[in-house]
């Protein structure tokens, strides 16, 4: 279950209408599906756009000041 808020997750079906389908990073940098509400969700491009310091196909750093994501 994703009980913590602020997570970063990847959208991976939106087709149902109040619930959308996502991957989230696990303990031990699993990652795992679910669904959550779209109430609950806050889209990135909403966000100041930062620039990402590293990435490849499974994750991605982007930092600002001094907070890292």
């Amino acid at each position: 279950m994703l009980n913590k808020f602020g997570e970063v997750v990847f959208i991976l079906d939106d087709s149902k209408k109040d619930w959308l389908l996502i991957k989230f990073k696990v303990e031990g940098g699993n990652s795992n599906t679910g669904y959550v509400h779209r109430s609950g969700i806050k889209y990135i491009n909403i966000f100041e756009q930062i620039p990402a310091a590293d990435y490849d196909e499974d994750f991605v750093n982007i930092i600002l000041k001094d907070i890292m994501v």
